[in-house]
C-alpha cells in the first residue's frame, strides 16, 4: 500500500480515536463524509430483492459492481416520466416543446459531459453505443496506407475494442497477423509497463496508423498516462483513439489537454444512466474542420436541418456532425439525472472520498492477506494509477466463490479462477459497505484454510 495513502488513513484513524482496522472507524468516517447525503439519491438494492441472497430482508446489500452497471438515480424515474408525459400531452410537438425536446435532447448533457471528459463542449457528441461509435470513429481515424497500416492495442482489451479493431483490419484487407500489434504485461503480470508501450511506438511507429488504448484498463484497473503516450505516438505520426468507458465518472480525464485525437465511452457504468444507456464520443477540435466519413440527417446543421436539403451541411465546428440518427429522450433522461448528481458532488470531493474509500478497502484486504487469506492484488498500489476499482485474486478460492458472495448479499464481479473486481463508488458507497464486504469475504472458507484446519 502506498505510504502516503496509509499515512492519510492513519491520520483519520487518529482523529476519530478508533483503530483503522475497526467497524467503529468505518462508522466514524461515514458520519463525517461530506458526500454521504448522495447515497439517498440512488435506489440501493435490498437483500430481499436480489435473486441469489439467502437472507430475504430489507437490509441493503453490498453493491460493488458500479464498474459494470451503476445504481439507478432516484430522479431517473421522474425524468423518464416527464419525457413520456411530454410525448403524451403534445405528440409530435414534443420535438420542439416540453421536457428534453426530442429534436434537441442530446444537446442537454453536452456541457456536463464535457466537464467530466476534460474537453470543450463542441468536442463531445452524445450518440449511439460504444462499439457503434468505435466503428464510426475508426472510419475516419483509421486510414491505412501501404507503409502505415498497423493498429496497436492491448492484448487483454475489452472485447468491444478487440472485435471492432479486428473487423476494421479485415474491412481494409489486412489479417490480424499482419495488421495487429498487441501489448502484453511482462512475465505473468497483467499490468502493462508504459515503458514497453513507448518502446513499441518507437520501434514500430512508422508502420502504426492507429493506437487504441483504454484510459483505464477494465480488468486490472490500471490508469494509463495517456498524455505522455499520446505525445510519443504523435511524434511517430500515429493517431490515438481512447476507450474511456472505465474512466468517465471514475478518474480525472483531460482528453483535450492530453491531445488525443478521439475517444469513446458508454454511460451506464460510473455514469449510472442504466443498461444500454446512450454512448458518447470525443473528437479533438483540430479534426472538426474535416467531414466525417459517413453522414446522417442528424449530423446536419441545426439551422438548416428541417429545410430538408439534398446535400449534407454539417453542424459547424462540432463533433455533433458525427451524429447519424436522433437520440431517444428516454435514454437522455436518466443520463441527466446522474450528471446532475455529479455536478452537486463536485469532482474534488468525489475524488478525495474515492481515494480514501478504495484505500480503506485495500488496507483491509492487505490485513486479511497478512492474516492468512491468500489474496494477491492485481490493481496497481499507486492511487494515482487506479480509480475506484480493485482487482484481486484469491489463489485458493472455492469454485463457487461467486455464489457464496451472492448468498451473503455481496454484488461484485467474480471471474474464474478466483479473481474479484470490487468497486466502491464514492457517490453511493460507504465505508461501512467496505467493512461489511471485508467481513463477508473473510468468512468464506478457502481451500488453503480448509487444508490447514
Amino acid at each position: 500500500m502506498e505510504e502516503k495513502l496509509l499515512a492519510e488513513l492513519s491520520g483519520h484513524a487518529s482523529r476519530t480515536g478508533y483503530p483503522l482496522n475497526s467497524e467503529a472507524f468505518a462508522r466514524a468516517m461515514d458520519e463525517t463524509d461530506e458526500l454521504r447525503y448522495l447515497r439517498e439519491e440512488f435506489r440501493y438494492p435490498k437483500m430481499k430483492d436480489l435473486p441469489c441472497t439467502a437472507e430475504k430482508s430489507d437490509e441493503e446489500c453490498v453493491y460493488f459492481c458500479g464498474h459494470s452497471l451503476g445504481l439507478m438515480p432516484r430522479s431517473a424515474s421522474s425524468n423518464i416520466n416527464r419525457v413520456l408525459e411530454s410525448w403524451a400531452q403534445m405528440g409530435v410537438e414534443h420535438h420542439a416543446h416540453g421536457y428534453l425536446k426530442a429534436a434537441y435532447c442530446e444537446l442537454s448533457p453536452k456541457n456536463q459531459m464535457a466537464r467530466l471528459a476534460g474537453c470543450h463542449p463542441e468536442e463531445v457528441v452524445i450518440m449511439n453505443g460504444l462499439t457503434v461509435n468505435l466503428h464510426l470513429l475508426m472510419l475516419n481515424f483509421y486510414r491505412p496506407s501501404s507503409e502505415r497500416y498497423k493498429i496497436l492495442i492491448e492484448g487483454a482489451a475489452f472485447p468491444s475494442d478487440m472485435y471492432a479493431v479486428k473487423s476494421q483490419l479485415a474491412l481494409h484487407g489486412y489479417s490480424v497477423e499482419e495488421g495487429l500489434i498487441q501489448l502484453e504485461g511482462r512475465g505473468d503480470s497483467d499490468i502493462i509497463d508504459e515503458e514497453d508501450i513507448v518502446e513499441v511506438l518507437r520501434c514500430e511507429g512508422s508502420r502504426i496508423a492507429l493506437v487504441v488504448l483504454p484510459t483505464t484498463q477494465y480488468y486490472t484497473g490500471q490508469v494509463f498516462d495517456i498524455g505522455m503516450l499520446t505525445e510519443v505516438a504523435h511524434q511517430q505520426g500515429c493517431l490515438v483513439l481512447c476507450d474511456a468507458a472505465h474512466s468517465i465518472g471514475n478518474v480525472t480525464l483531460k482528453l483535450h489537454e492530453w491531445d488525443v485525437d478521439c475517444a469513446v465511452w458508454c454511460s451506464y457504468k460510473y455514469l449510472n444512466s442504466g443498461a444500454g444507456g446512450a454512448g458518447a464520443a470525443f473528437i479533438h477540435r483540430r479534426h472538426l474542420k474535416k467531414l466525417p466519413a459517413v453522414h446522417g440527417w442528424w449530423g446536419n446543421d441545426t439551422a438548416t436541418k428541417f429545410l430538408m436539403k439534398r446535400d449534407f451541411e454539417p453542424v459547424p465546428n462540432s463533433a455533433d456532425m458525427y451524429k447519424l440518427s436522433n437520440a431517444p429522450p428516454v435514454l437522455i433522461a436518466p443520463m441527466m439525472a446522474s450528471l446532475d448528481i455529479f455536478d452537486r458532488a463536485c469532482e474534488g470531493k468525489r475524488l478525495r472520498k474515492q481515494r480514501l474509500l478504495t484505500g480503506f478497502l485495500e488496507y483491509l484486504l492487505l490485513k486479511m492477506s497478512s492474516s492468512g487469506l491468500p489474496l494477491i492484488q492485481i490493481t496497481p498500489r499507486d492511487p494515482n494509477r487506479r480509480g475506484s476499482m480493485l482487482c484481486v485474486k484469491l489463489s485458493s478460492a472455492p469454485e463457487n466463490l461467486h455464489s457464496l458472495l451472492q448468498e451473503r448479499g455481496v454484488v461484485c464481479d467474480v471471474r474464474q479462477p478466483g479473481v474479484i473486481r470490487i468497486t466502491p463508488c464514492p457517490l453511493y458507497n460507504s465505508f461501512m459497505d467496505v467493512w461489511r464486504f471485508a467481513q463477508i469475504l473473510g468468512s468464506i472458507p478457502t481451500d488453503s484454510r480448509i487444508a490447514n484446519e
